[in-house]
């Protein structure tokens, strides 16, 4: 067997192994080694070059697997302290970048919050279902840069209740000149409780889930 076949056969098992194999693929490497250092053909000895390549490449898979290891333990961490970070939010009110709003007993759980990037004439809020379809629109004029707070009722253009459900609000701005103004929306909301799903921290409010990357601000609750 080459020095080539042998380092095959073991980055075949080094690429899918965790570090206890690796240490099992070692000690193979070393003893296929050995078996062809003895077993060689005096008149056609082993290559120095190759041999020094494969080892060097035995060290680089190792070092390789252990690094993967630290980075996933790094990981494991994070994610433990950002669930930790999740959980203290509990009986507090975050502020998160989102535009999703629940409707629950026909009224909606939160105010539409967004903010202004400058001055505008003309401020346009569009309530949408969950199909993408208008249920309501709010106007609003003359505000200057900042955030505000409006209130929606929960009813359609027709003033009719719309049904319970999440709903998704968006905001468009232009100023006096009819230039776009920059404007983004956010929510308020006390949260009740957390959630996990695949390692990602949800909390649990009455204006719905909120990702806990989506916080921008965290506060008592009043």
């Amino acid at each position: 067997m080459s020095t080539t076949a042998i380092s095959s056969a073991l980055l075949g098992v080094s690429q899918t192994s965790s570090s206890s194999t690796t240490e099992t693929s070692t000690t193979d490497f070393l003893t296929l080694l050995l078996a062809e250092l003895e077993n060689q053909d005096p008149t056609d000895p082993m290559d120095t070059a190759e041999l020094t390549s494969q080892m060097a490449t035995m060290t680089q898979v190792e070092q390789a697997v252990q690094t993967n290891e630290y980075l996933s333990s790094l990981v494991d961490y994070a994610s433990s302290t950002n669930n930790a970070s999740a959980v203290s939010c509990i009986g507090k009110t975050v502020t998160a970048d989102t535009s999703e709003i629940t409707v629950s007993n026909g009224s909606a759980s939160e105010n539409l919050i967004f903010s202004l990037a400058d001055d505008a004439a003309e401020i346009t809020i569009t309530v949408s279902d969950e199909d993408g379809k208008t249920v309501k629109t709010i106007t609003c004029e003359d505000l200057d840069s900042g955030s505000y707070s409006v209130t929606w009722d929960g009813t359609d253009e027709d003033g009719e209740t719309v049904d319970d459900g999440t709903y998704t609000f968006s905001v468009s701005a232009t100023d006096s000149d009819g230039s776009s103004v920059t404007a983004s929306t956010i929510i308020e909301a006390e949260v009740t409780g957390v959630a996990f799903n695949d390692g990602v921290a949800y909390l649990v409010t009455e204006a719905g889930a909120i990702a806990y990357g989506d916080v921008i601000m965290v506060s008592s609750t009043s």
